[in-house]
């Protein structure tokens, strides 16, 4: 059976890894997508540069 990342796991996925970066005090942003590239949830951290909001976004979709 071929599982997807829903959308609460793909919401888990980036509490966590906000959670990372807190503990090392980073600030980053975050994207969570599925296996055919959708982008599933987004985060950005207080800090970050909303330019860096795109080049996250493609990544994710490339990264999958």
């Amino acid at each position: 059976m071929y599982r997807t990342l829903d959308a609460d796991g793909a919401q888990h996925l980036l509490d966590l890894a906000t959670d990372l970066a807190r503990q090392d005090a980073l600030q980053q942003c975050f994207a969570a997508a599925d296996a055919s590239g959708h982008l599933r949830a987004f985060r950005r951290m207080d800090g970050v540069a909303a330019i860096a909001v795109g080049a996250v976004a493609r990544a994710s979709g490339v990264a999958a």
